[in-house]
């Protein structure tokens, strides 16, 4: 183990104000629920071998101190968060070779699943099911708390989970790389950011938002736990040709066209002409080593756009273009204190929104390693 790791080990460190944000959605108010991811990968074609599965997946949360962190709550000031000593990850092996309909088995066990929740409080933070449907057929699922990791390294950690649990069917030994020397870059994140002086975001969010009290919504939260529901919308190849060509008529990325389209959605839909939303950030350029680290990295802010009738699209594209630009430097502001130095009343939150861009979900991003996948 490495010195930094071992420092690591030793000492706490701070959460990231979005990670902070997190935990107490979970905690606080005892939605155990929220903010859980559920990673379920359907597996067909070989012989399903739960030994090998749990070894790969033990494999991977020894090897990586990203994945044994818990968080401790301190009586007067912020929680932090500490790396636990490797240790067995809770694992089960269920077979429903003999189920009329496994699916709909799949789907009640998921719903059970989410609402028993994870407390990051506890080693570890996530859990690993195989099941089986056939020998040769079933799923594997992932569950997690979101505050260990973010979108980036839920593929990075599946990639690594099955090419261990390829090695292992194999009878190959472990890898003989230090898989987790790149596990110190997330605490020397999370420590920068403890470091950085927020008053200038906060000063620039409290400007952008004056005068907005989020009193127009379209959504409300949920009292009770339940899996994220999917709807998928599919751009022709025509359409996806017009896309591209608006952004570069407009000279700006694809990225700024989805907010200026959600802007206007949102505008119309509360019939308010203001939009405030939520917008995601990779947040990996605060120290050297981010881009290829394991962590939960991502910060959310609000972004807010007023396309008004009297506008054109170029318009709200140029409004959607500046305000990106400009919220630049103040990326990593925690929504917190932007949510206390705005005029929305206490209680309410900012935005019911939010918009993440990128290049690829999950399946499509693990579809591209190749492979088996």
């Amino acid at each position: 183990m490495s010195d930094g790791l071992t420092r690591i080990m030793r000492d706490m460190f701070p959460l990231t104000p979005l990670q902070e944000g997190m935990f107490y959605e979970s905690t606080a108010q005892d939605r155990p629920w929220v903010n859980l991811e559920q990673i379920v990968v359907s597996l067909e074609g070989e012989a399903l071998d739960g030994a090998a599965m749990q070894r790969a997946w033990q494999g991977v949360a020894d090897a990586h101190a990203v994945l044994r962190l818990v968080i401790e709550e301190r009586a007067e000031d912020h929680p932090v968060q500490r790396l636990h000593a490797p240790a067995p990850i809770p694992f089960a092996t269920l077979d429903w070779s003999g189920e009329a309909d496994p699916h709909q088995k799949l789907d009640d066990w998921l719903a059970q699943d989410r609402a028993a929740g994870i407390d990051p409080r506890t080693y570890p933070a996530f859990r690993v099911a195989l099941i089986r449907f056939a020998p040769d057929r079933g799923v594997l699922v992932w569950t997690l708390h979101h505050v260990l990791l973010d979108g980036r390294s839920l593929a990075e950690v599946l990639d690594e989970a099955f090419a261990r649990y390829d090695r292992a069917r194999a009878g190959d030994g472990e890898p003989d790389a230090a898989l987790g020397e790149r596990d110190e870059v997330f605490a020397a994140h999370c420590r920068a950011l403890a470091s950085k002086d927020h008053a200038p975001g906060v000063a620039f969010f409290a400007r952008h938002l004056a005068g907005y009290d989020g009193a127009h919504r379209i959504a409300e939260p949920s009292a009770a736990p339940g899996r994220k529901g999917r709807i998928e919308a599919f751009l022709s190849e025509a359409e996806t040709a017009a896309f591209g060509d608006l952004a570069a008529a407009a000279e700006v990325a694809p990225s700024t066209v989805i907010l200026a389209a959600w802007g206007i959605i949102l505008a119309r839909a509360t019939q308010s002409g203001d939009a405030v939303f939520g917008m995601t950030l990779a947040g990996r350029h605060l120290v050297e080593g981010a881009e290829q680290a394991l962590g939960c990295f991502i910060n959310t802010v609000p972004i807010r756009l007023r396309p008004g009738a009297a506008q054109t699209l170029g318009d709200v594209l140029a409004e959607a273009r500046a305000d990106q630009i400009a919220l630049r430097p103040h990326a990593h502001t925690p929504l917190s204190e932007i949510q206390r130095a705005s005029d929305v009343p206490g209680g309410r939150g900012l935005f019911d929104t939010i918009v993440m861009f990128d290049r690829a979900a999950l399946p499509a991003a693990m579809a591209g390693r190749g492979g088996a996948w």
